[in-house]
């Protein structure tokens, strides 16, 4: 299956495009994706496995979250970097594993019960 395009976060659409490492800049060479607020887009390297992909996406994902609801401001829980990265890591895996890994049939209940 492919990643969408965009999608929609509140009240923002966020694109999500495929980006490769620019070791010249040390941009994604850390890691595997990247949130970019000001451009309402998230990267992601290619050739990742689909599990990785699936969780580099949430991941960012999570960040534009914690963005969009104020948390990452000045003097909110998550304005520190280190704190927001330990948050968003630790959430993004275990949301990974709970709704997607070990309780699918708990996404298709969230799903269904949220659209009646």
């Amino acid at each position: 299956m492919k990643i969408p395009l965009k999608i929609k976060v509140g009240y923002r659409t966020i694109d999500i495009v495929y980006a490769d490492p620019d070791f010249k800049s040390d941009n994604m060479t850390d890691c595997y994706g990247q949130y970019l607020d000001r451009q309402n887009k998230i990267e992601i390297q290619r050739g990742l496995s689909p599990s990785e992909e699936a969780n580099t996406v949430l991941h960012e994902i999570m960040h534009c979250v914690f963005k969009t609801i104020g948390e990452t401001n000045e003097g909110m829980a998550l304005s520190n970097d280190v704190a927001e990265e330990r948050v968003v890591l630790n959430t993004t895996n275990l949301l990974q594993t709970i709704l997607f890994v070990d309780n699918p049939d708990l996404l298709v209940f969230l799903t269904k019960s949220i659209k009646k």
